[in-house]
C-alpha cells in the first residue's frame, strides 16, 4: 500500500465487511449485563480511536495493510466482551474465549490472523505485558485505542463506574485514577510519541480528566458536602439511569439530560460529556 488513498479504501472496505456484524455481536453480548463503562458503546468508541490512530500512522508513512486493519478491528470489538463474565482485570481471558468461539462457528478469518487477535485481546489489560510490546502491531494499537477512551469527560464517568464495581473506596478513587491516567498516557508517548499532532490532541483530553479528579480532592465544602461527594452523587445517578437503556451512556444524546443539570456547578460537565458522546454516533 503506497498512499493514504489506498489506506482509506482498505479502511472503508474493512468497515463495510465487519463493522455492523461485530457491533451487533458485542451489543448482544452485553444484553442483560448493563455496564455502561465497558459495553458496546465503549467498543465502538475504541474503534473510532483505533481508526484515528491507523490514519495518523498511514499519514506518517507507515504501511497499514488490510491484514492489520482487520486484526485491529476484530480485537477492538471483542477486547472487553469478557466483562460480561468478570469485572476483574483478568477479563481479557474470557474475552478471548468469546471471540474464539464466535469465529470457530462463523469463520471468515484465517487462523494465523485469529491467533494474533486472540493474544492481543487476552493481554490488552496486562500493563506489564504491554510494557514489553513495541512498534506498530495489533496489540499496541488496541492498547492505546482502549486507553484513549479513559480520557475526557467520558473517561471520568468510566473510571468512577469501574472503580466502584471493583470495590475501591470512593476517597481513594481520585489519587488512583490520576496515577493510572498518567501511566496510560506515558505508554502512548513511548510507543507513538512521534505522532506529534495525535499526541497533542489527546494530551488535552488526558488533562481534562485529570483536572476533574484534582477538583474532587479539594477540601472546599459546598452545601455541607465535599466537591467529590456532590460529583460522585451525580455519577451514581448517571450510572443508574444509563443501566436502564440499551444505549448505555448514550441515552444522554437521545433523551432530556436536564434531569442532571439542576446544580449549576455540574452543568459544564454534563454539557461536555454530551458533546463528547455525540462525536461517536453512527
Amino acid at each position: 500500500m503506497n498512499n493514504i488513498a489506498d489506506f482509506r479504501n482498505v479502511l472503508t472496505g474493512t468497515e463495510k465487511k465487519w463493522l455492523i456484524s461485530l457491533f451487533n455481536k458485542i451489543k448482544q453480548e452485553f444484553a442483560g449485563h448493563p455496564l455502561p463503562s465497558h459495553d458496546h458503546t465503549h467498543h465502538l468508541r475504541v474503534w473510532f480511536f483505533a481508526r484515528e490512530l491507523l490514519t495518523a500512522l498511514s499519514q506518517a508513512g507507515y504501511n497499514i495493510d488490510k491484514s492489520l486493519v482487520e486484526k485491529v478491528m476484530i480485537s477492538v470489538f471483542f477486547h472487553d466482551a469478557g466483562m460480561t463474565v468478570t469485572r476483574k482485570p483478568s477479563h481479557g481471558y474470557e474475552s478471548r474465549l468469546i471471540c474464539e468461539k464466535y469465529f470457530r462457528l462463523e469463520g471468515g478469518i484465517e487462523m494465523p490472523l485469529l491467533s494474533e487477535i486472540l493474544d492481543a485481546i487476552e493481554m490488552h489489560d496486562d500493563k506489564q505485558y504491554a510494557e514489553k510490546m513495541q512498534g506498530v502491531n495489533t496489540h499496541t494499537i488496541l492498547n492505546v485505542a482502549d486507553d484513549l477512551d479513559a480520557y475526557g469527560a467520558i473517561g471520568v464517568y468510566r473510571y468512577y463506574e469501574i472503580c466502584l464495581l471493583r470495590g475501591i473506596n470512593k476517597k481513594e478513587i481520585p489519587v488512583k485514577v490520576i496515577e493510572n491516567i498518567k501511566t496510560r498516557f506515558g505508554y502512548l508517548e513511548r510507543i507513538f510519541g512521534f505522532l506529534n499532532s495525535f499526541v497533542q490532541k489527546h494530551e488535552a483530553r488526558k488533562q481534562l480528566a485529570i483536572n476533574y479528579f484534582e477538583q474532587f480532592m479539594k477540601k472546599e465544602p459546598s452545601a455541607g458536602q465535599s466537591r467529590m461527594d456532590i460529583f460522585f452523587e451525580l455519577l451514581n445517578r448517571l450510572m443508574k439511569k444509563a443501566c436502564q437503556y440499551q444505549s448505555g451512556l448514550d441515552f444522554l444524546c437521545e433523551n432530556d439530560s436536564g434531569l442532571f443539570t439542576e446544580n449549576q456547578d455540574l452543568q459544564p460537565y454534563i454539557r461536555v460529556l454530551k458533546e463528547e458522546l455525540q462525536l461517536f454516533q453512527y
